[in-house]
């Protein structure tokens, strides 16, 4: 973006043979499993009706469309200051274009990410809030999330057409870059302090719901310590070489070609990462991607007449988001319900007592555990 990009690619040019040709290779590589990924990846959600009516599922579309378009279109016009002899890669208004296209979708996968992680801190913070929310706030996200990535091409624009000063334009960028990594470091840092503090006072009030809560917790706070280290692996070297080649003339010219590349393909290889890490930390995407590649589970027949049963049953799936979702392992619901067998589906009704009893789901009562 920015700085980088005009100075990386006005050198490569005179690139070997050799290294130009594993370049290619790679970023080859890196386009093709992010076209694969994150179009299977749209693709559940599209089939999982499951899938659509969880609200989080709004923002991880939108960040799988983003992280799709830099593998189908940002990375392939990169690639193009690669081949040799390419007039295209000597174009200004070539070069324009794919400076605007790297903000747009560079910044909308950031942003989606910030939002995800801000969601999050949220469902944390503000449980019994965040579950009667509706739909309409987080498609208000991912449209505030697409104007912020607009306004920085915007800028692009205005700094290309001598509007503003490229200094402008150039820490405009870097401040946007910087919130983002401090609002995924802050929500980490956030929900890990608050599962703490939420962890002591159950263990001190019931030991065992503090037991069983704490398995669902500890496994988001897994989650979110991935993306967030995973975000400042790719996206802080980045970071800084931009700083760098912005403040230390000197250092454009002695910057290394192979570590400039090298950078921008683990920037890039982000939009893949995200995949592995939001996709499959959740059964139910798991599930649906093997029914979207055509393979069978193996599932007995109690089973599967369960899972119907509890796919019928939206009350849960309406206010759980999928990292919640997929954070509860089948034991801890079969714990947590008392079930002593896969495949038994169990109701919590409170007498006129006030006492809590379990008992089969036998007169159409809402079904709270079905595996």
């Amino acid at each position: 973006m920015g700085n980088l990009d005009k100075f990386g690619c006005t050198t490569i040019m005179s690139f070997a043979t050799l290294e130009r040709v594993t370049w290619i290779v790679l970023y080859s590589c890196l386009s093709l499993l992010t076209i694969i990924g994150n179009s299977l990846s749209i693709a559940v959600f599209l089939n999982s009706s499951r899938l659509r009516r969880m609200r989080t599922s709004i923002l991880l579309m939108n960040l799988a469309v983003a992280d799709l378009l830099v593998g189908a279109v940002v990375v392939p016009m990169y690639m193009v200051y690669l081949w040799p002899l390419g007039a295209l890669a000597k174009n200004p208004a070539f070069a324009s274009a794919h400076e605007a296209v790297d903000l747009l979708t560079g910044f909308a996968s950031l942003f989606s990410l910030s939002f995800i992680g801000l969601e999050r801190m949220f469902s944390v913070f503000w449980p019994h809030r965040h579950r009667v929310i509706g739909k309409l706030p987080y498609a208000g996200a991912v449209i505030f999330c697409w104007l912020l990535s607009s306004l920085q091409v915007l800028l692009h624009l205005l700094k290309e057409h001598k509007i503003i000063e490229f200094e402008v334009f150039f820490y405009f960028i870097m401040s946007a870059l910087s919130f983002v990594l401090v609002v995924m470091l802050a929500a980490y840092i956030a929900v890990w302090y608050k599962v703490r503090a939420r962890q002591k006072e159950l263990q001190a009030r019931h030991r065992r719901y503090s037991r069983l809560s704490m398995e669902h917790e500890q496994k988001l706070v897994l989650t979110l310590a991935i993306v967030t280290s995973v975000f400042f692996v790719t996206w802080l070297p980045f970071h800084f070489l931009n700083i760098a080649v912005f403040y230390c003339v000197p250092c454009r010219k002695k910057m290394a070609l192979n570590l400039i590349l090298a950078i921008k393909l683990l920037q890039y290889s982000n939009s893949f990462m995200n995949l592995i890490i939001y996709g499959f930390r959740f059964p139910e995407f798991r599930r649906t991607l093997c029914r979207v590649c055509g393979r069978h589970l193996r599932i007995n027949p109690n089973q599967e007449q369960s899972n119907m049963i509890g796919r019928q049953s939206s009350l849960k799936t309406n206010n759980q988001s999928p990292l919640e979702i997929g954070d509860i392992s089948k034991d801890f619901l079969a714990n947590a319900c008392g079930a002593s067998s896969v495949g038994r589906v169990i109701t919590v009704r409170r007498s006129n007592s006030n006492r809590t009893s379990l008992e089969k789901n036998e007169n159409n009562n809402v079904s709270v555990c079905a595996f």
